[in-house]
């Protein structure tokens, strides 16, 4: 007779997990979003037009430049609401996230000499600087297109911003196109992922338990 032991039970419970994990584990990744700010309308304030990506806006609006410089074929940025293409550091454009990023890329407009600064923190107001990245041109940068680039775990807010600007009287501007971001998976999807998996294996091991259980009854050899 052939009998049901523990290290069976076990061995059919890793084989059902394993598969299942690998599954999830391709499915659960970091997702890529890029804004594009194609899709607004020229001197509006953006706001929490991108709400559904995560990214909510102050001091932002939309512009339309098709000169020497546009960004693309569209040639739709964005600039400061209070002071255009003139972006003091007390006067920041500033996104926040409503989750927590680990990468963040923005494509800075006519890079000048008065460079362009992007700024990342870890909460959505105050919070702790984890990290910066600046680009600089010369004169007033036309088609001086730069990326920049701040990778870190835990990202809330960015403030954008010309980092060598003193008055709003310097002639050297900046705009600001293609905004990437990188979302992480939260821990409690990961957990109820983990339990969906766990819980998903259970069923098969048991499954597999009632089969081979009926099946060794149905070999019972008969006694005379």
């Amino acid at each position: 007779m052939n009998e049901i032991t523990l290290g069976t039970l076990r061995r059919a419970f890793l084989i059902s997990v394993f598969p299942l994990l690998i599954s999830v584990t391709g499915q659960v990744q970091a997702d890529l979003v890029t804004i594009d700010f194609n899709d607004g309308t020229v001197g509006n304030p953006i706001n929490a037009f991108y709400s559904s990506n995560h990214t909510t806006f102050s001091n932002a609006e939309w512009y339309f430049f098709s000169g020497a410089g546009a960004s693309d074929s569209d040639g739709l940025d964005i600039r400061s609401i209070l002071n255009g293409t003139a972006i003091p550091p007390t006067d920041p454009i500033v996104a926040t996230f409503d989750i927590s990023l680990d990468l963040v890329t923005i494509l800075a407009v006519d890079v000048g000499e008065l460079g362009a600064q992007l700024d990342v923190f870890d909460s959505v107001t105050g919070g702790n600087l984890l990290g910066s990245d600046s680009a600089f041109g010369v004169g007033g940068g036309v088609d001086n297109n730069l990326i920049l680039s701040v990778s870190s775990a835990g990202i809330r807010r960015i403030e954008l911003y010309q980092p060598n600007r003193i008055n709003l009287t310097q002639g050297d501007g900046v705009r600001f196109d293609n905004l990437t971001i990188q979302t992480i998976p939260e821990p409690s999807s990961l957990l109820f992922c983990a339990i969906c998996v766990i819980g998903a294996a259970g069923i098969r091991c048991a499954q597999r338990r009632r089969r081979l259980t009926g099946h060794n009854h149905g070999l019972q050899p008969s006694h005379k």
